[in-house]
C-alpha cells in the first residue's frame, strides 16, 4: 500500500467482520466483494508474472 497523503489504517478483525455480517449485511457484502476483487487482481498479476517467466 502506498499512501499519497497522511492516513489512518484500521485493522478489521474476524470478530468485527462477524458482527458486521449480523448487524449490517449489506456493508459486509460490500467488504467481501472488495476483498475478493483485491485478491483476484493480485492473483491475476501473479499469474501474468509467472507466465512471463515461463515464456
Amino acid at each position: 500500500v502506498l499512501a499519497t497523503t497522511d492516513c489512518v489504517v484500521e485493522r478489521v478483525g474476524v470478530e468485527a467482520v462477524a458482527r458486521m455480517e449480523r448487524e449490517d449485511p449489506d456493508l459486509a457484502l460490500a467488504l467481501h466483494r472488495a476483498m475478493v476483487r483485491l485478491v483476484s487482481d493480485r492473483l491475476a498479476r501473479a499469474n501474468d508474472a509467472v507466465r512471463a517467466l515461463i515464456d
